[in-house]
């Protein structure tokens, strides 16, 4: 489960956390390695102050590639399977024989508090990506711990291939 200080979510104890590889099929790509992010950007903003980063990835197979804010996961996909905090209305966690807990995808998205939402984590309203670079730039304009997620989206021959997720909490 989350953090239960996160500013920006709804009931986050109440909210897991999902990891997702995407493995495509071999009528997509025979051969493909998954594009990289190339830095680790800090924990910690200051408020009232331009944070810039470049979020860039590489891609070993020289694919294209294309960058946006995306909506994190919880711990449970669409059909209710998964891990949440039973103690805060959440479900335990579902064994099945492949002893994957959280059942198929797709996978539920997180629910962000008035005022908040996946493009705009800070509820600052200025929140941008350029989706050919990654380049990412916001002015937080108050303290919190702030939970979003970007994508790096893959494409060969105008193909989607994979996406590689970062899901962040920065105070």
């Amino acid at each position: 489960c989350r953090n239960q200080a996160i500013t920006n979510l709804f009931n986050p104890l109440g909210q897991g956390i999902t990891f997702l590889a995407r493995i495509p099929g071999t009528g997509v790509a025979q051969c493909n390695s998954m594009p990289q992010f190339d830095q680790v950007p800090p924990i910690f903003l200051c408020v009232n102050q331009q944070f810039t980063f470049d979020h860039s990835a590489t891609d070993p197979d020289g694919d294209s590639l294309v960058y946006a804010l995306t909506n994190p996961y919880t711990g449970l996909n669409t059909q209710g399977l998964g891990a949440g905090n039973p103690m805060q209305g959440g479900n335990p966690p579902t064994v099945t024989q492949f002893n994957n807990p959280m059942g198929p995808p797709p996978y539920a998205t997180v629910s962000f508090q008035t005022g908040y939402a996946f493009t705009d984590p800070f509820g600052s309203n200025d929140f941008t990506i350029d989706p050919l670079t990654g380049f990412i730039s916001v002015t937080p304009n108050q303290t919190g711990i702030f939970v979003f997620s970007i994508s790096v989206f893959e494409y060969r021959n105008g193909a989607f291939i994979s996406e590689n997720r970062r899901d962040f909490q920065i105070t």
